[in-house]
């Protein structure tokens, strides 16, 4: 139940969800004969989703987030004991749908088995789990399944399958790795925070090894400041981690 209620919160403290919200305050207004009230809602509604629906809005947002974590090659990221790669990359198979789906944050995958081949680390752990208990497999079984197509051998490979959130990829993790120390941390550069700061409370000492960055200042100037229905998921994505950073600091764990 603690997971459903973080996921409905979440839900509807994020663009679409606030603004489905002030959509139904506003038909409550109408209907309780307060036009003001209702206008004002469906304005707010109005102006919440196109604010976040434009590209310079996350860019500003993803600046905050990355800018301690800039990309790198393999090549110039230090060694370290162990590989971690947090689940994220992938949406698992189904019974309908029998072949895990690469996402947007797919980077992780490819850029975990690019440090694995640049000899950073000798082995890679995957980390995630089945949040709904939906998929046929976890996600770290997904994961590894695609990391050994990019050629890293299975034997090279460890296994948390039981993660639903940054909290418990960091706590599954360490239970697994118990002897380890360092380890290069690969996730989405926007998520890096919370996960750098997740694997450090649990006792590891974290290289950051961010991908996925979100970057929309290679667009024309004017298409920056139009509505976008990619600029809306990123803002999404990006104040999700604004508000997993708040609620991770109030439970003590980063």
């Amino acid at each position: 139940m603690p997971l459903l209620l973080d996921k409905l919160l979440t839900a509807f403290a994020l663009p679409v969800g606030a603004a489905i919200l002030l959509g139904a305050l506003a038909l409550l207004a109408q209907g309780a004969r307060f036009p003001r009230s209702a206008l004002f809602c469906l304005l707010a509604a109005l102006m919440e989703l196109t604010v976040f629906s434009l590209p310079v809005t996350a860019d500003a947002i993803g600046a905050q987030l990355a800018a301690p974590y800039p990309p790198r090659s393999g090549s110039a990221t230090p060694a370290a004991d162990l590989i971690v790669v947090l689940g994220g990359g992938l949406e698992g198979p189904t019974a309908e749908r029998p072949v895990a789906d690469f996402n947007h944050a797919a980077d992780r995958l490819y850029y975990a088995a690019e440090l694995f081949h640049a000899g950073k680390a000798p082995a890679i752990l995957v980390s995630g789990g089945s949040v709904w208990g939906l998929s046929t497999e976890t996600e770290a079984e997904a994961s590894a399944a695609v990391l050994q197509r990019l050629g890293v051998p299975g034997g090279r490979l460890r296994l948390e399958g039981d993660s639903r959130n940054t909290r418990e990829n960091a706590v599954f993790s360490r239970m697994l790795a118990a002897e380890t120390q360092r380890i290069l941390l690969v996730t989405s550069a926007s998520h890096m925070r919370r996960a750098q700061g997740s694997f450090e409370a649990v006792g590891f000492t974290v290289i950051p090894a961010a991908t996925d960055f979100e970057d929309y200042s290679g667009w024309d100037p004017v298409l920056r400041w139009l509505p976008s229905h990619d600029a809306l998921a990123s803002n999404s994505r990006m104040l999700k981690e604004v508000l997993g950073l708040l609620i991770y600091r109030l439970r003590g764990w980063l």
